[in-house]
C-alpha cells in the first residue's frame, strides 16, 4: 500500500490494521471481557483508566477496557489529534481527551494508566506514573533498549504499585493449561521449540497509511520525538515509527518478544545462554530502517533450542517462503503465527496466534 493513498480521517483509522487487529483479536478481548462481567462478584472495585497513546493498539485496548464492568475510561491523550477524536467517538461516556500525556498524571480521578506508546517513550512514561500513584499496564517490548530494564525494576519498587507489561500468552488460557501438560512428563523431554511471526501485508510490514489531515497542526511532532535524537517534521516516523530504530527494537521487540515470552512461561526459565541472529531487508527495500526477516537460534541451559523465525514477505508458515509462493499448493494467508515445541519421541505441542487477554487479566486483578 502506498503512504500516500487518499483516505479520509475514519478509514485511516480502520483501514491502518485497527480492523485487520480486531478481526484477529477482539474476539478474544470480548470473551474475556465476558467471563469477567458474567463473574460471580457482587461488589466491583472500580477501576478509572487513563490512555497515553490511542493509535492502533491503544484504541484496540480501550475498546476492550470499556466494555469490562466496573472500568471506567476517564481520559486519553496522544499526539494526534484524530486519534484523540476517535476515541471521543468510540467511547461513551467520551472521555477526556489531551494532547498532555501529564495531565492525565495529575488527575486525582485515575487509578491506572494503559501505555501503548512507541517503544522510546516506555521507561520516561512508567516512571512518571508510578511516581504520580499510578498503576501501569505497558504494551510490550517492555524497554526500547534492554539496558533500561534495571531502571523499571527500581521505579517499581520505589512506588509500590503494579506493573503489568502486556505480552498476550502469558494470559491465555491454553497456555496455563500446555505448561501443565509440559510439568506433567506426557510430552516427554522438549529440546526444540520453533516459534514463527510470519506477514504478508504492507500494514503487517508496518506501512500504516498516513491520514490526510496529518499535518503540522494536526500532529505534535516534537512531543512525539521526546528524547529521540532531532528529526524534521516527517509523517512517516510518525505512523510507521516501527520501521526506525530511533524508536523501535523492529522484529525482536515487536513479534519475538511475544515467542520468547511464551517460551519462558511454558517451559519455566529465565535467560538463554547464548543467542545468535541474523537479518535483512530482503523485500520492503524503500525507506525502512529495520529488518524486514529474522532468523534467532537461542540456546538454553536447561537443553533446548528455541528457533525463531519472522518475515515480513509470506503469511504462510513454511517451509519455502517467497512473496508469491505458495508452498505445498496452499493460498499464502495474510498473516501465520504459531509456537511449536518438539522432543525426541516425535510428539508436538502447537500453540496458535495470541489473544488480547493479557490487560482483561491485569484488570481482573485490580478490580479485586
Amino acid at each position: 500500500m502506498s503512504v500516500n493513498d487518499s483516505v479520509n480521517r475514519r478509514q485511516f483509522l480502520e483501514k491502518s490494521s485497527l480492523l485487520a487487529a480486531a478481526a484477529a483479536a477482539v474476539g478474544g478481548a470480548r470473551e474475556a471481557s465476558a467471563q469477567i462481567n458474567n463473574s460471580a462478584a457482587v461488589n466491583l472495585k472500580p477501576v478509572r483508566l487513563g490512555f497515553i497513546g490511542v493509535g492502533i493498539r491503544g484504541t484496540l485496548l480501550m475498546e476492550a477496557a470499556a466494555g469490562i464492568a466496573g472500568v471506567e475510561v476517564k481520559a486519553a491523550a496522544d499526539c494526534y489529534k484524530g486519534h484523540l477524536d476517535r476515541a471521543g467517538e468510540l467511547i461513551n461516556p467520551a472521555p477526556a481527551v489531551t494532547g498532555d500525556y501529564k495531565e492525565i498524571l495529575s488527575r486525582a480521578d485515575i487509578d491506572a494508566v494503559v501505555i501503548a506508546t512507541p517503544d522510546h517513550w516506555h521507561l520516561k512514561m512508567t516512571q512518571e506514573a508510578l511516581a504520580a500513584g499510578k498503576h501501569v499496564y505497558i504494551e510490550k517490548p517492555m524497554t526500547h533498549r534492554w539496558e533500561e530494564g534495571e531502571a523499571f525494576i527500581s521505579a517499581v519498587e520505589k512506588s509500590g504499585k503494579v506493573l503489568q507489561v502486556g505480552s498476550q500468552y502469558m494470559s491465555m488460557g491454553c497456555a496455563q493449561k500446555a505448561v501443565e501438560l509440559i510439568k506433567s512428563g506426557r510430552l516427554g523431554q522438549i529440546t526444540l521449540v520453533e516459534g514463527k511471526f510470519h506477514r504478508n501485508t504492507a500494514t503487517g510490514a508496518w506501512y500504516y497509511p498516513i491520514p490526510p489531515d496529518a499535518s503540522p497542526t494536526t500532529v505534535d511532532f516534537k512531543s512525539f520525538l521526546g528524547s529521540a535524537p532531532p528529526h524534521d517534521f516527517d509523517l512517516r516516523r510518525f505512523f510507521q515509527w516501527r520501521l526506525f530504530w530511533d524508536y523501535s527494537g523492529g522484529l525482536p521487540t515487536d513479534l519475538f518478544v511475544h515467542i520468547v515470552t511464551a517460551t519462558h512461561q511454558l517451559m519455566g526459565v529465565q535467560e538463554p545462554e547464548s543467542v545468535f541472529t541474523f537479518g535483512d531487508i530482503y523485500h520492503w527495500k524503500n525507506y525502512r530502517e529495520v529488518p524486514d526477516q529474522m532468523t534467532s537460534m537461542v540456546k538454553y541451559p536447561e537443553g533446548f533450542v528455541l528457533r525463531l523465525s519472522s518475515t515480513a514477505s509470506n503469511g504462510h508458515p513454511g517451509p519455502l517462503l517467497g512473496p508469491d509462493g505458495k508452498p505445498l499448493l496452499a493460498r499464502t494467508p495474510l498473516h501465520a503465527a504459531a509456537l511449536t515445541l518438539r522432543h525426541p519421541s516425535g510428539q508436538v505441542l502447537t500453540i496458535e496466534a495470541p489473544l488480547p487477554e493479557d490487560l482483561a487479566a491485569a484488570l481482573r486483578w485490580l478490580r479485586g
